[in-house]
């Protein structure tokens, strides 16, 4: 028995559409692929919504290596920094911490040099004489390297209290009064020496100079010429303190100049 075609005209119009489609792509009726080919495909070319993953980025090319691209050196990663120099001077045997304990304490070294020189206790006596002006170290270092023509370094202030304390030591030598007073009376412009003494109390810069002042003239002068200096220094201190309160600017050290007749004061 014939069957006949019970199909609806829309039913007929899908019927040929699909036929159609299958002659038009022949690979749908070569051999369905497995699971396994249908994954692989995924992976080697997937969708572009899964390559371009930030807006704005083309497709081959990752939010990561936008970041570090050569076309955007501004968001690449700072340089790694050197570590800092480090310099060795085989004549210090401080280390660095060392060296701010004999900043500290001077009178460190100079106990290891009476031990150098006087073994025993034969150096019990030039310990005891030249102990109060090891302390001057620091001061003195100050107006010698700060004022724009030396090194601040703890290296450079091992060398320097090395060769005071040997000056303390050594019978003939001395300290150089007026080039020490010269740097106090004319600190340069910007420089360590300045920024002590010109701080903005005007008590704290009339300390600051007379504890410099007095390093140099118990370093270099006779007890009663250093003291007679001293004196009048700080007398003169009184005076300014009296022009600073008045609100008459500058420093005490610029003020000193001014003060008639105050050359006769240094020894030269």
């Amino acid at each position: 028995m014939a069957i006949t075609s019970t199909l609806s005209p829309l039913a007929k119009s899908l019927q040929r559409s699909q036929q159609s489609q299958m002659a038009n792509a022949p690979f749908m009726a070569s051999k369905p692929r497995s699971v396994a080919e249908v994954v692989s495909q995924a992976v080697s070319n997937p969708p572009a919504r899964l390559r371009d993953v930030t807006p704005g980025l083309p497709a081959n090319q990752t939010p990561t290596t936008q970041l570090y691209s050569h076309a955007n050196p501004a968001a690449a990663p700072p340089p790694v920094t050197a570590p800092p120099a480090i310099t060795t001077n085989t004549d210090n045997p401080y280390t660095q911490p060392g060296a701010d304990l004999i900043a500290a304490q001077p009178g460190a070294l100079l106990s290891h040099k009476v031990r150098e020189r006087f073994p025993g206790l034969g150096g019990e006596g030039a310990y005891a004489m030249a102990s109060p002006y090891a302390g001057l170290a620091n001061a003195l270092f100050l107006l010698q390297n700060g004022n724009g023509g030396g090194d601040g370094s703890k290296d450079q202030f091992i060398d320097f209290a090395n060769a005071y304390i040997d000056s303390l030591l050594t019978p003939g030598q001395s300290y150089d009064f007026g080039s020490a007073w010269d740097a106090l009376s004319n600190p340069t412009a910007d420089s360590p020496l300045e920024s002590y003494l010109a701080v903005t109390d005007p008590q704290q810069q009339v300390n600051n100079t007379m504890a410099l002042a007095r390093a140099i003239t118990n370093a270099s002068l006779n007890p009663l010429i250093g003291e007679s200096v001293l004196n009048r220094l700080n007398r003169e201190s009184m005076a300014y303190l009296d022009s600073a309160a008045r609100g008459n600017p500058g420093t005490f050290v610029s003020y000193l100049p001014t003060v008639a007749n105050i050359g006769n004061l240094i020894p030269r």
